[in-house]
């Protein structure tokens, strides 16, 4: 009897071990999945340049715009100084959020495209206006590449691997920091605006 007690107290323990070591085991696989996938928004292991490193580029394009544009003291410059602040404050300070990268980074093309065209309209030097045309060219290239990078895609690919069992259940009792997709809250406007392609 004594033995059969034992033996079942063993067993009882040995349970134990393994569901910690099972659940430790797959909370560690999780945090690293999404820290790999939140990684992807910043450095990109493609030789390409990462979502994080086009906007700078936006970021970089609209503050010479901006310096050209106050050259012929433009109101239409004070827009978009104020939303180059606002992405660049973001990009200085690595903000964990993409969806306010993606609103930050919005927010800055109708106000650099409004300056670029006052500018136009001014009397330009032949070197400010190839200075204005290439900013404007950097701009809209790294739009094109952030449209183009695949930063959302391994958010889904994330996403559909915690949405099945058990990956689902160890989420649940986990505190895990989940990366967030680079594009509008609402899920039905990302998909239609082409950042992220539906499966």
């Amino acid at each position: 009897m004594k033995f059969l007690k034992s033996r079942a107290v063993a067993l009882c323990l040995l349970a134990v071990v393994v569901c910690t070591s099972t659940i430790s085991n797959a909370r560690e696989g999780l945090e690293e999945l999404a820290r790999d996938t939140k990684n992807a928004f910043y450095y990109s292991d493609t030789g390409y340049k990462s979502t994080y490193e086009r906007l700078q580029d936006r970021s970089d394009a609209a503050s010479n715009l901006v310096t050209l544009g106050n050259t012929y003291h433009l109101t239409e410059t004070e827009a978009l100084k104020f939303a180059q602040e606002e992405l660049g404050e973001l990009i200085d300070w690595y903000s964990s959020d993409a969806e306010d990268y993606y609103q930050a980074n919005n927010d800055l093309t109708e106000p650099f495209n409004t300056l670029y065209d006052a500018l136009m309209q001014q009397p330009l030097t032949d070197r400010e206006k190839q200075m204005a045309e290439s900013y404007r060219t950097t701009f809209e290239g790294a739009q094109r590449q952030i449209n183009a990078d695949d930063y959302n895609e391994k958010v889904r690919e994330f996403n559909q691997t915690v949405d099945r069992f058990p990956a689902n259940v160890f989420l649940k009792m986990t505190d895990i920091d989940e990366p967030e997709y680079f594009g509008p809250e609402d899920m039905t406007l990302f998909q239609e605006s082409g950042y992220v392609t539906q499966s």
